[in-house]
């Protein structure tokens, strides 16, 4: 049933890309927010337009954001533009699967995974870096002319250099054969070991080792931008039967063991592995289909249970992703700001940067702009959110020029402070230098009266 399935509807796998549609046309209508990325991706491109960047030194600013300010591309636009990529995404992909023999139904379902995986989906909010240089890729992968050939790989790695993880492994199996393949891989995997050895001390005495947590990689915890827990579990499945069935692909399979653990730390690879574990993940729904089960009734309750868990996390991250940051309340609160004409450079979490810069129009103390000053900024940042010391606060306020503090919920419930006692809200409420001007659905904005020199 689902081989028939998958040779009469190639294209369904657009449907989730219509689903997602649907949020542009809900948020717009409702003018409640988009996600944060979209925002950070905007105030980026604005900028470009006023003012020149080293976009080699900023690692904020990239060949995206270069491109879509020279060429006037903003606002909605950009997710229009996001879409469309993501669109010849799949269409290049279910070519190249096609070009190495893959059978329909795994073309259907690894499509269908990779549609729905919440970092694929995220990127229909902006234009991805990795989206494109790996649209570019496989453009490579189709192309005969080889002068054409060079020149669009030589585009992708400029726009995004991990892709050269995929890309080099490519060029020598095409060129040299197995045995080269064999050799560039275990070169990579030592590469990707040694650095792995050497980074794992830090990761074992520092905070970093949450990076094994499930809320950081997985979207039914609460990552926007990682791995659909239900899918990775299907690909684990899938990517076991794989390597019992294909052993001779046994040093891909231990690449992509040490890729995937990789990407825990470097989340941008993320983009890269999504398309190993969409492929795993069919894998698993291509042995259920073709397996003999002696009730057929059993297998048909099996692979419902599998549609209904995948589409239980779909519609899970779904929710997650309309009610993510900024919520109407913020986009409010600092518009209010905008049209009160309160200017200044606010503080705030550095996760409210992008949203504050975006509609209040004003700076915020952790500007992305200015990449070397981040982490001066994030040392003052500390010591004005945990002092309770009012000389040492305003002292530093004075010195950065710092007038007005947002603050929302998440700061307040254990984002930055645990108790209304501590440090700068303790402050906030016992001192005449403080003026709380807007308090709405729990969004505190202080404005510091103390005149600035």
């Amino acid at each position: 049933m689902l081989t028939k399935i998958s040779k009469r509807c190639q294209f369904t796998y657009f449907i989730p890309l219509i689903y997602l549609l649907l949020y542009y046309f809900r948020k717009i209508g409702t003018q409640t927010p988009f996600i944060s990325k979209y925002y950070e991706q905007a105030n980026l491109v604005e900028y470009l337009k006023i003012a020149p960047i080293d976009i080699i030194k900023n690692p904020n600013f990239g060949i995206v954001e270069y491109f879509l300010a020279k060429t006037g591309i903003s606002g909605i636009q950009i997710m229009i533009i996001s879409i469309l990529f993501l669109i010849v995404n799949l269409v290049l992909l279910n070519i190249v699967l096609k070009k190495l023999d893959v059978k329909p139904t795994k073309r259907f379902f690894t499509l269908i995974f990779l549609a729905i995986t919440p970092i694929f989906i995220s990127s229909s909010f902006f234009v991805s870096a990795p989206i494109v240089s790996i649209n570019l890729f496989f453009i490579s992968i189709l192309l005969k002319n080889e002068y054409l050939k060079v020149l669009i790989e030589i585009c992708s790695l400029v726009i995004w250099l991990p892709v050269i993880i995929v890309l080099l492994p490519y060029e020598y199996t095409k060129k040299e054969g197995v045995k080269t393949l064999r050799k560039i891989l275990i070169l990579s995997i030592i590469f990707l070991f040694t650095y792995f050895l050497s980074i794992f001390p830090k990761l074992l005495f520092s905070s970093n080792l949450d990076i094994l947590k499930l809320s950081n990689f997985a979207s039914e915890f609460g990552n926007l931008y990682g791995y659909s827990f239900i899918i990775l579990l299907l690909s684990l499945i899938g990517f076991i039967l794989s390597w019992f069935t294909s052993k001779k692909n046994f040093m891909i399979h231990l690449f992509f063991i040490i890729l995937f653990f990789a990407s825990l730390r470097f989340p941008s690879l993320t983009y890269i592995s999504i398309y190993f574990i969409s492929f795993w993940a069919s894998e698993t729904i291509s042995f259920f289909n073709k397996r003999e089960w002696e009730l057929k009734t059993l297998k048909n309750m099996a692979l419902f249970i599998i549609f209904c868990l995948v589409l239980f996390s779909t519609l899970f991250y779904s929710i997650n992703l309309l009610e993510s940051k900024p919520t109407f309340a913020q986009a409010n609160s600092l518009m209010w700001m905008n049209e009160n004409n309160y200017q200044g450079i606010i503080l705030s979490s550095y996760k409210n940067s992008d949203m504050i810069n975006y509609f209040s129009k004003n700076n915020p103390f952790f500007d992305k702009k200015d990449r070397l000053s981040l982490d001066e900024a994030n040392k003052q940042a500390e010591i004005i959110f945990y002092s309770r010391n009012i000389l040492n606060t305003t002292n530093i306020l004075d010195n950065q020029k710092i007038e007005y503090f947002y603050i929302d919920k998440d700061m307040k419930n254990g984002g930055i402070w645990t108790n209304k006692n501590h440090g700068l809200l303790f402050l906030l409420s016992n001192s005449e230098l403080f003026e709380k001007i807007y308090d709405v659905e729990g969004i505190e904005i202080w404005r510091y009266v103390h005149n600035i020199s």
